[in-house]
């Protein structure tokens, strides 16, 4: 079952969040999950099963662009389709709130999830090292990719 994320479930998500943004603490995704959690609770969801959250997603948006911040899913149900769920159940509220796309940045040390992002229709649009992003540190490789959304 997908959910919107509550300030309750930040634990559990942080730990999900870690295993997947291996360059920053724990402490610091709590900390941006919580401001982006008050800031656009609509765009943030859990796949739940029994109790247990087994996926989430957080999401931003700015003007008619959204930003996919994090998602992740348990390792242990990695590839049952939980990812692309949660990223069409997201999308689906995107476009009915008028964005017009939806862009996101894979770590390079986590480039073997690209294909995942191709399969959701998301395109490479550029490659970026990092600089003065808030607890990223400089010098980072990153790939942004960008899903435009038909309406």
């Amino acid at each position: 079952m997908i959910r919107e994320m509550t300030k309750e479930n930040l634990n559990e998500v942080g730990n999900l969040y870690r295993d997947a943004n291996k360059f920053t603490t724990k402490d610091n995704i709590l900390n941006w999950t919580k401001r982006d959690l008050e800031n656009f609770p609509q765009y943030h969801l859990v796949f739940e099963k029994n109790n247990r959250i087994l996926g989430a997603i957080s999401g931003t948006v700015r003007k008619d662009v959204a930003n996919i911040e994090d998602i992740a899913i348990n390792k242990s149900y990695r590839g049952k389709r939980i990812g692309s769920e949660l990223i069409k159940f997201l999308i689906n509220k995107l476009k009915k709130n008028g964005v017009k796309r939806v862009k996101l940045w894979v770590h390079w040390t986590n480039a073997e999830a690209i294909p995942f992002y191709y399969r959701n229709n998301f395109k490479i649009i550029r490659f970026q090292r990092t600089k003065n992003i808030k607890y990223i540190p400089d010098g980072e490789d990153i790939i942004i990719l960008e899903r435009v959304l038909s309406q």
